[in-house]
């Protein structure tokens, strides 16, 4: 099953979260999608993170971190 999750999925920013002390890096960015199947499958993964005033209906965007090997020596470290 597909979450439909893809770049140019429209959506509305509609909180941003920053819940590391200190940080200028949103830890959580909320979305609300115009078709409620888009993000589904994440809002059930993620039902732990809704806060009282945080609508079931809005999708949380989480900070992924990847790094490739781009040669030997060399890695590259992908945010988001």
């Amino acid at each position: 099953m597909t979450d439909r999750l893809t770049n140019g999925a429209e959506c509305v920013i509609e909180n941003i979260d920053y819940s590391v002390d200190n940080s200028t890096r949103p830890s959580i960015i909320w979305v609300l999608f115009a078709c409620t199947d888009i993000g589904k499958k994440q809002r059930t993964e993620n039902a732990h993170l809704y806060k009282a005033k945080i609508n079931k209906n809005w999708t949380p965007i989480l900070e992924v971190k990847r790094q490739f090997r781009v040669t030997k020596k060399s890695q590259v470290q992908i945010l988001w």
